[in-house]
Parts: structure tokens; C-alpha cells; sequence
């Protein structure tokens, strides 16, 4: 950069040099080859001596030819100025040619560049269609409802299966654009409950919730709703998004399977028979009022703690340890008899029937339902002992009722 001055001047100080020594050999051309001439009206007074002769004697009385010397000089003259002019002009052309060869080379490197840049482009573009139809396929492939808003509660994304529900539920056609809030202005209740929802995921919070709605025909449904912010590349919120699954079966089911087990429950504690529920070890899951009320233990006490240890007595408790676990062998007793110790240590006699059941998660329980028969053994032991007495007795002894009949 610094030396382009100075090869400008050069290339001046060259152009001179050729102009001064063009005219000069022009100059003396033309005194050697002109005739004797009258006068030299062309020539400088510097090129003549003091007696009127030019160059040690030639002078312009000698020259008797019609003014040719003149004509001379102006054609070398003109020469010289159209051969300056010719080399300004081709130094020129030169400079020209080079600037023009080097701004091609840089337009080639740019449109290589462009080209280059443009064939990335194409390539991420054909990456971006085939994520974007992957996306799409996952999308659209799912039964769960996905839909996606901007900060302005405008819809920027959803699937068919959220647009069809939508429609469902609340009669609205749906397409990128729609604002979330003015769709639900017609269900003034669920629209600030929604929009509570989107406010916290617009806030940077990611949760799950329960939501339900009746559709037109005041149907209800059930869904599972996952609340997600939107990011920027800088990590700015520009929207939220949210994955909504349908569990009406679910929830339905679930409800009808709770209710089962509560009338189950209101029968078994409303009944006078004991069910108590215990896992594999032993240890007392259910206690009902039967129980509590024979045993003398609420199940707060007795939940938890393996019950042979707690209501068996000694002699009989090693015999139900024994078979407790075996419930696929023949040496599990699904019907016997056995004796509870009360909480005020006193004996009461239960007959008991076993079965086995197992929880959502397949665990094993054993429900043993019983029925205490302490007063009919008592009564069956009495009657024994007076029959023996009656048999065994030499005396006559008769037994009556009330009104006196034997």
C-alpha cells in the first residue's frame, strides 16, 4: 500500500523524460535535414550563437528551402505528443488490465465463497425437511394431544389428534395463528383456569396437572397435562408448550375400581365376621371392627407387627409359622381352628377359612375370615359334661325346660 505513491510519481517522472526527449530528437532532426530557409521562426533563440547560426555555424540563412524545417518540427511534435499519449494510454490499459484481472479474482473467490455457503445451505435445509418430517411423524403418530403457543397466546403448533379434540370439546376450528384466549371466550370458566395454567409454563415452570372437561353434550373427560417453556437460542421464553393425554378410561375405571373397594369395605366392616389381611411375613395389613372388637386391639396397635407373635398363643403359633408361607402346598391349612389371646389376655376361639389375593402390583396377601365360636364350644362342652354325668349316675335324674317338660 505504502509504495503506490511512489510508483506513481515514477511512472510520471518516466512520461516526462520521454516527452523531453522526444522533442529534442525531433529538434535536432529537424535542423540536420532542413534546407537553407529563410528563417527559423520555429526555432528558440537558445538554439542560435550570437552571429545567427545555430549549432557552430548552421544558421537559418543557409536554409533556402521553403519552410521545411517548421513542418518538420510540428510533424515530429504531434509524433511525439501521440507516442506519450500511446504509452500514458497503455501503461494505463496495463494498470486497468491487472486491477480488473485482480477484481475478478476476488468476484471468483466470492462466488466460490457464495457457492460453497449456498451448498451448506442446501444441505441444512435437507436436513432441517427430513428432522422437520421426522418431527412431524412423531408428532402425528402419537395419541397424545400436543400444541404449542408464543408469548402472545397465539397457536404456533398442535397435531391432528389436539385439533379434532379441540373441536370436540369446544365446537372451534383451530390453524396456526388462532389465539388461545379468544377461542375460549365462550367457556369463561375453563379459559381462566387454562390460561392460569399457561401463565405458569410462560414463566419458565415445567409441571404436570389434572384437568377436566365436559364436552357439548356435558360428557366428561380426563386428562394429564405436561406444561413446557419455549427457548430461544439465548435462552429467552418465546412461548410454552404442553403434551395433554387422555385418561378418561383411566380415571374411570379407576373411580369404579375405588368405589368397589369401598362397599367391599363398608360390607366387611359392617360385618360381624373377623377379616384380617396380612402379607407373606406375617405382618397385619386389615383389621376389621369384628377383630377389634374380639381382640381388644385397634389396628393402629396391632398394624404391621406379625400377628402369631401377638394373638396366637405359644403352643399354636409355631404350627401357623410353620405353613404360613406354603400357600401352593397341601400343608397349607385354608380351614382350621386356633385360639386368639385378647388384649386382656383372656382366650377366645376363632374357626378361620384362608385365601389368597394379590394387589395391582401382583403382591400376595392372605385374607383369613373368621368366626369365633368360644360360646358354642363353651355350650357344646357343657352338654358333653352333663350327658357324662347322666350316663355315668345311678340316680334317676331327669332335666326339664321352663314350663316343666322333660
Amino acid at each position: 500500500m505504502g509504495s503506490t505513491p511512489v510508483k506513481k510519481y515514477l511512472n510520471l517522472t518516466v512520461t516526462f523524460v520521454l516527452i523531453f526527449v522526444g522533442v529534442g530528437a525531433i529538434l535536432f532532426l529537424g535542423v540536420v535535414i532542413g534546407l537553407q530557409a529563410d528563417s527559423l521562426s520555429l526555432i528558440p533563440g537558445s538554439f542560435l550563437s550570437s552571429d545567427g547560426k545555430t549549432f557552430g555555424g548552421l544558421g537559418a540563412a543557409t536554409y533556402e528551402e521553403d519552410r521545411m524545417f517548421e513542418v518538420t518540427l510540428l510533424i515530429g511534435a504531434v509524433v511525439t505528443i501521440l507516442l506519450c499519449w500511446t504509452l500514458f494510454l497503455l501503461r494505463k490499459s496495463r494498470l486497468n488490465a491487472k486491477a480488473i484481472q485482480q477484481t475478478n479474482e476476488i468476484l471468483q473467490n466470492e462466488i466460490n465463497k457464495r457457492e460453497q455457503t449456498k451448498s451448506e445451505l442446501h444441505k441444512v435445509h435437507d436436513e432441517l425437511v427430513k428432522s422437520s418430517s421426522k418431527l412431524n411423524g412423531i408428532i402425528e403418530g402419537t395419541t397424545d394431544l400436543i400444541s404449542a403457543i408464543d408469548s402472545d397466546y397465539n397457536f404456533i403448533s398442535f397435531n391432528e389428534a389436539y385439533k379434532d379434540d379441540v373441536k370436540r370439546l369446544f365446537g372451534a376450528e383451530i390453524e396456526i395463528g388462532t389465539n388461545l384466549l379468544e377461542m375460549m371466550e365462550d367457556f369463561p370458566e375453563e379459559g381462566e383456569k387454562s390460561k392460569a395454567l399457561w401463565e405458569r409454563a410462560l414463566s419458565g415452570e415445567r409441571f404436570t396437572a389434572s384437568e377436566r372437561f365436559l364436552d357439548q353434550n356435558d360428557k366428561p373427560f380426563f386428562y394429564e397435562v405436561t406444561y413446557n417453556p419455549l427457548q430461544d437460542s439465548d435462552g429467552k421464553i418465546i412461548g410454552a408448550s404442553h403434551i395433554v393425554r387422555n385418561v378418561t378410561e383411566r380415571k374411570l375405571a379407576l373411580d369404579a375400581l375405588k368405589q368397589e373397594k369401598d362397599f367391599v369395605s363398608t360390607i366387611v366392616e359392617a360385618s360381624n365376621l373377623l377379616v384380617m389381611v396380612v402379607d407373606l411375613e406375617g405382618r397385619i395389613v386389615k383389621f376389621n371392627r369384628a377383630c377389634v372388637e374380639t381382640s381388644g386391639y385397634d389396628l393402629e396397635e396391632v398394624k404391621g407387627r406379625i400377628y402369631w407373635n401377638m394373638l396366637i398363643p405359644p403352643e399354636e403359633a409355631a404350627a401357623i409359622k410353620l405353613t404360613h408361607r406354603k400357600l401352593d402346598d397341601d400343608l397349607f391349612d385354608k380351614e382350621y381352628i386356633n385360639h386368639w389371646i385378647t388384649k386382656t389376655e383372656s382366650l377366645r376361639l376363632i374357626s378361620w377359612r384362608n385365601s389368597v389375593i394379590k394387589d395391582d402390583d401382583g403382591t400376595e396377601f392372605i385374607v383369613a375370615t373368621g368366626i369365633d365360636i368360644t360360646e358354642k364350644a363353651e355350650f357344646k362342652e357343657t352338654q358333653n359334661r352333663i350327658l357324662d354325668i347322666l350316663e355315668t349316675s345311678s340316680d334317676f335324674i331327669s332335666i326339664s325346660d321352663m314350663s316343666g317338660k322333660l
